[in-house]
């Protein structure tokens, strides 16, 4: 998955919507719109992702290719 799967994905989960997470970071619903909408490959910077998840909950959390993770998780790339 993308980081922009991801990010639309937990908004589903969430039950949230791009304007909650444009007020909590002080940006426009445009800006987060735009920023999820992107339609090419390059991925969210790692500084707006995680501000995205922290508002939803989520952190980031780096850890070694072979470490088996239980729970929900999702994989970048």
């Amino acid at each position: 998955m993308t980081s922009r799967e991801i990010v639309k994905e937990l908004l589903r989960k969430k039950g949230t919507t791009q304007t909650f997470v444009a007020q909590q970071l002080g940006k426009t619903r445009a800006a987060v719109s735009a920023l999820l909408s992107r339609d090419d490959r390059q991925e969210i910077n790692i500084t707006s992702l995680c501000s995205i998840l922290d508002t939803l909950g989520y952190n980031l959390i780096v850890v070694s290719a072979d470490t088996k993770i239980e729970g929900e998780s999702y994989k970048i790339g």
